[in-house]
């Protein structure tokens, strides 16, 4: 459930954004880190992106993951972004 709500937003995400290719979702490998307002995800450059434009990055806020959150967590989900 986590990855199927977690890949639906990063697509829907995508779409705000000129990438040299359709966005597929989620890789087996892909990476992603935590900050203070949510997950974000990365791809190095010329994966989706000119080299210019740099790293392709992703952020979720904790706000969109409540649902799939463990209760210890949720507080994250009520922090201004």
């Amino acid at each position: 459930m986590a990855a199927t709500i977690i890949n639906k937003t990063l697509v829907e995400k995508s779409r705000e954004y000129e990438l040299l290719e359709d966005f597929n979702g989620m890789d087996e490998d892909m990476d992603f880190y935590i900050t203070e307002s949510g997950m974000c995800f990365s791809w190095d450059p010329y994966m989706y992106t000119a080299y210019a434009g740099g790293i392709f990055m992703l952020e979720i806020p904790y706000s969109e993951l409540a649902d799939i959150l463990k209760d210890e967590f949720l507080f994250l989900a009520d922090k201004p972004v």
